[in-house]
């Protein structure tokens, strides 16, 4: 588990006691007004608010850094595919039969891709534009 994960996890186990703990102890609090006004629903409420917001920005960080190394993994992998369309359509085959060649040999990001985009201008899902 990376440390991402642990603060959320952390976040809303703290939220769930602190939901808990005011919920079994209401009864408690409702005969002294002092205690009730430092543990009050409404200053919980916010609290659980901004831990919400705080999980939101995390899980949003996460899905950016995973698309910046998706992204950087496919330029590094681009080269590699060049060549092997290259060799291919010297080799005499279409353009198609040159990028299935390349993505059965490749165990690449790219190459999964590019598959799943053959397979849907295939199968008529979408256009080769499209894909």
């Amino acid at each position: 588990m990376d440390r991402e994960q642990v603060v959320v996890l952390a976040g809303i186990a703290l939220c769930v006691a602190a939901a808990a703990y005011v919920s079994v102890s209401t009864r408690q609090i409702a005969s002294r007004s002092h205690r009730a006004s430092m543990l009050s629903p409404s200053s919980l409420g916010d609290a659980c608010k901004e831990l919400a917001q705080r999980f939101l920005t995390l899980s949003g960080l996460r899905t950016r850094s995973q698309t910046m190394r998706r992204k950087s993994d496919t330029l590094r992998q681009f080269p590699e595919m060049l060549d092997v369309l290259t060799l291919g359509l010297s080799a005499g085959l279409s353009f198609d039969a040159s990028l299935e060649l390349y993505c059965r040999r490749s165990e690449t990001e790219l190459a999964r891709l590019f598959s799943a985009a053959q397979q849907s201008w295939r199968m008529g899902m979408l256009s080769r534009d499209e894909a």
